[in-house]
């Protein structure tokens, strides 16, 4: 829970998360204070000793508690961010020098994306560790004890049950960090090997422009559109100029007729915060195809309301009908459940 080769990296950040601490502790025992006044007064209530004096204590008590939880939490939000407001540099720093020292060839131990990963979102988490984290954590720990020493006057039993169940807060943050940490294991990696991909993409924008292919590349348009229900010319304004589309065809509307799915789930689907059925997705492509496009690929068809085949067959149909002259294209249907093949808008 406490790193300590972390803790003493940075080290001038202890005081200040002392003062967080002592900040909330102070808060603490202020609500304490407004808590046995309020008892007082509704114990004077009960008996009928209730006094002009009396409430007039209790006003101005409650008044000082607001005063002082005031000011305790300004100074703990100050004190928290005097504890962070370094990390961000130091460690960034400390990255950057280790990265000096392995030299060009610093690939070889450890990938890039790790590395940025690591000087962004790792160093973010890291701020919260130093300015949230530790506080709280020892907070948790001193806060039971000063009530178990307060209530000891009060009740003797509640205060002992009290005091045995402070072990049951760190032991429950090392069970949350335990599981989150099982939890994302697997989403790290995933988000480094997401890094990895664009940095080699970056690299590659590099490359193009070594031999000058950059230009010839930044005409070049893909789209994608599904989910759409209806076509208007805002999403033909946007597909038009794409060297390749891939457009949902996602129904037939006979077979949708006939198909099991409920009254109302048909009217959906076919309706115009639906899908796009066969016929639809060919008159798009139809018109397209006069406004850049070059390949096409049918996706998103459903299981149930159609077939690669029928929706291939449909949408040649709509070229054929809309376009007498031949035009020169790829069209393509995306399997459902395997990748397809590269596509290439060179």
């Amino acid at each position: 829970m406490i790193k300590t080769r972390l803790v003493g990296l940075l080290s001038h950040a202890k005081k200040y998360i002392v003062y967080t601490i002592l900040w909330q502790w102070a808060a603490l025992l202020s609500q304490v204070l407004a808590v046995f006044t309020i008892a007082d007064l509704l114990e004077r209530v009960v008996y009928r000793a209730v006094t002009v004096p009396v409430i007039e204590k209790t006003i101005m008590i409650l008044a000082l508690v607001v005063t002082i939880r005031f000011v305790c939490e300004r100074m703990g939000a100050r004190s928290s961010y005097l504890a962070c407001v370094d990390v961000k540099r130091i460690l960034r720093e400390k990255i950057y020098d280790k990265m000096l020292k392995l030299g060009a060839s610093y690939s070889e131990q450890v990938s890039s994306s790790e590395v940025v990963q690591v000087s962004t979102e790792g160093v973010e988490q890291l701020e919260t560790y130093f300015g949230k984290y530790l506080p709280q954590l020892f907070y948790s720990l001193i806060a039971p004890l000063t009530l178990f020493l307060i209530l000891c006057r009060v009740s003797v039993k509640a205060s002992v049950i009290l005091l045995i169940c402070v072990p049951l807060i760190p032991i429950s943050i090392v069970v949350v960090q335990k599981i989150a940490k099982r939890l994302l294991n697997n989403y790290w990696s995933i988000y480094t090997g997401l890094g990895d991909s664009f940095l080699e993409n970056l690299q590659g924008l590099t490359t193009l422009k070594y031999y000058q292919s950059d230009l010839y590349y930044q005409d070049k348009k893909m789209s994608i559109a599904t989910d759409i229900g209806h076509m208007n010319d805002s999403i033909i304004h946007h597909l038009s100029d794409s060297s390749f589309v891939l457009l949902e065809a996602n129904y037939e509307p006979e077979i949708l007729k006939c198909s099991s799915y409920p009254y109302l789930l048909k009217q959906r689907i076919a309706g115009p915060n639906g899908h796009l059925s066969n016929e639809a997705a060919g008159k798009t492509i139809s018109y397209l195809l006069n406004h850049g496009l070059q390949n096409v690929m049918l996706g998103h068809l459903s299981k149930e309301n159609n077939f690669p085949e029928l929706a291939y067959k449909s949408v040649v149909e709509q070229i054929l009908e809309n376009h007498k002259e031949e035009k020169s294209y790829q069209l393509s249907v995306a399997s459902r459940s395997a990748p397809s093949p590269v596509v290439s808008i060179g």
